[in-house]
């Protein structure tokens, strides 16, 4: 009896599953207001590629699937799709050992190699923030493609990235660093450098030095 009650269950349930993977179903979890498709999330939902999700502020909702957690922070719209989402505006942050990428706009944050990775991508006001939390990330935008290495994040305005991106500005730097200080220290030392240089030529040549200094 047992072992037939056993036969059926798995008979029943195996086909279920290897559809729902084929689909690229998840389940989708909420915590305070959170609607999908337009309605009132209850406290759980599968749900397939194509389908909205929206927290409310003080909210959030979890998606889980086959090797991949997505989180969707308070006052975010978000697109779930195969194996990936896509930020309409707010925040996501992402765990998988599964390739699941993130959009936003014509922007791609997805895993830069196999293994576990954990990166966030947030659009708000127009900035584009990216941050690779565990282990590397590419980001494309444009037929152009960036490395972010673990613990690094870049900041960019979400106007005219790609082809910002293919100038080669908004270089990634580490977190709590900025690219607006490392180029300040750089012309500052380049000052110092230029008043040594200045005043190593007054000393030595009784000729005028030039007021430009390249």
């Amino acid at each position: 009896m047992l072992r037939a009650t056993v036969c059926w269950v798995l008979m029943a349930v195996v086909p279920a599953s290897v559809i729902a993977a084929d689909s690229g179903a998840a389940m989708l979890y909420g915590k305070g207001t959170v609607w999908l498709n337009g309605s009132a999330l209850p406290n759980s939902s599968a749900i397939f590629p194509g389908d909205f999700i929206e927290t409310k502020p003080e909210s959030f909702a979890t998606i889980t699937s086959a090797g991949s957690n997505a989180m969707i922070l308070a006052g975010s719209v978000a697109k779930f799709g195969q194996n990936s989402i896509s930020i309409e505006h707010g925040s996501v942050a992402v765990s998988t050992s599964s390739g699941m990428s993130a959009w936003t706009g014509q922007i791609q944050v997805a895993p830069a190699s196999t293994g576990n990775t954990e990166f966030s991508v947030s659009d708000t006001n127009g900035k584009v923030e990216i941050i690779a939390r565990q282990g590397q990330v590419s980001v494309s935008c444009g037929g152009q493609t960036s490395t972010l290495a673990e613990g690094q994040q870049t900041t960019r305005d979400d106007s005219e990235i790609c082809s910002r991106e293919a100038r080669g500005g908004n270089a990634a730097h580490p977190i709590g660093g900025g690219g607006l200080l490392n180029s300040r220290v750089a012309m500052w030392a380049g000052a110092a450098a230029a008043g040594i240089l200045a005043l190593s030529a007054l000393v030595d040549d009784d000729e005028p030095v030039s007021p430009y200094i390249p």
